[in-house]
């Protein structure tokens, strides 16, 4: 194949994968179910909401890590950050299979908040890799698909977990834990 098909099958595959990695995205969908199953103040509800974004301060470490090691498993430290900060909350928070104080859950929703940048370091390298002469643009339009990945996630919950508000929230925090990490697996 030629590389320039290439690249253009790389820009498809980057969009798939921010279309489904749109976990910081749909926090505002399920917050209020959150605050609720956690029996918290909004006070605390904005500490968790912080605490994703705090999360990405450090991606930088992403962005070391690929240069030392492959962007496959640059992708799969992604999806398992999510997987254990989003899925530990939701075994937790909605299965009651074991009970977490707060600042523990502030640490997974930390977790789940960094997960993202691994997973858009290794996007951002192939599209600048890909089309190093459009940059901006590359990265611009995957980037872009994040906020369709908000509305896949809506739209999946609202098909297969939309009997109550409660079991709507506890489709968002369980498909954020598996999508990503399946999606790379």
């Amino acid at each position: 194949m030629s590389p320039n098909v290439l690249r253009w099958i790389s820009l498809v595959a980057l969009i798939w994968l921010q279309s489904i990695n749109a976990t910081n995205l749909n926090f505002p969908a399920y917050s209020s179910q959150l605050k609720e199953f956690l029996s918290i103040s909004q006070f605390q509800l904005n500490y968790l909401s912080f605490a994703s974004d705090a999360g990405k301060v450090l991606g930088f470490i992403s962005g070391i890590a690929a240069v030392h090691l492959p962007l496959p498993l640059v992708l799969l430290a992604g999806g398992s950050l999510g997987f254990a900060g989003y899925g530990l909350q939701y075994l937790s928070i909605v299965k009651k299979m074991f009970t977490l104080p707060f600042y523990q859950i502030w640490g997974l929703s930390f977790l789940a908040g960094n997960s993202i940048c691994w997973i858009n370091t290794a996007c951002f390298i192939v599209a600048l890799n890909s089309f190093p002469v459009n940059r901006q643009v590359a990265v611009g339009i995957i980037m872009s698909y994040q906020g369709l990945g908000g509305k896949i996630y809506a739209e999946i919950v609202h098909t297969f977990f939309y009997s109550s508000q409660r079991e709507a929230a506890s489709g968002y925090l369980l498909l954020n834990s598996i999508v990503p990490l399946a999606a790379f697996s």
